[in-house]
């Protein structure tokens, strides 16, 4: 079973088990598990908040806030063990590590103002820490097709699709990239 597909069974798993327990359980036990839950998602949402503003900014094309709000959060995960426990809501499907999530995300942004070389370091700085992570590897075929590297474009998506991005459509978006 590939990693995005566990993902999105043990998510799916966990908000069923919330559900079902939610519903069994006895009236005065109900409300403070449902208030636990909240609070373990409001605290994961603090924890995060540099994280979604910077994907805020990376929607609005605010490339120098969006790089900035990234680098604080990966900053803040790095400086407080617990804080990277808790950051579990800018987890992925297809990585659990929200630093590397924040490091694709900076590729992005570089791959996006046409930064190749830059976008590469930060694509792979993202397969450091998480060496499973498949994004990464379908941007660094991007990155390949921009260069008319059709070699390294077939082996970044055979590596992403072995790690379970297997999207076709993606993957034909990719192929059709045109050179910079």
């Amino acid at each position: 079973m590939s990693r995005p597909n566990r993902n999105r069974l043990l998510f799916a798993g966990f908000w069923g088990l919330c559900l079902v327990l939610g519903n069994v359980l006895p009236d005065v036990a109900r409300l403070p598990f449902v208030l636990l839950i909240l609070a373990l998602a409001g605290l994961s949402f603090a924890v995060s908040r540099q994280f979604f503003a910077g994907r805020r900014h990376l929607k609005k094309k605010r490339w120098v806030d969006a790089i900035s709000c990234f680098q604080r959060f990966e900053a803040e995960l790095n400086a407080s063990p617990w804080k990277r426990r808790f950051s579990w809501l800018a987890a992925g499907v297809y990585t659990t590590d929200p630093v590397a999530l924040a490091r694709n995300n900076i590729g992005v942004i570089h791959l996006e103002n046409g930064k190749l070389e830059l976008a590469t370091a930060a694509f792979r700085s993202a397969l450091e820490r998480d060496p499973q992570y498949a994004v990464p590897h379908l941007n660094l075929a991007v990155v390949a097709a921009k260069r008319d590297d059709r070699g390294a474009v077939d082996a970044e998506l055979a590596e992403a699709a072995r790690l379970g991005l297997t999207d076709a459509k993606a993957q034909a978006r990719v192929r059709a990239t045109p050179k910079a």
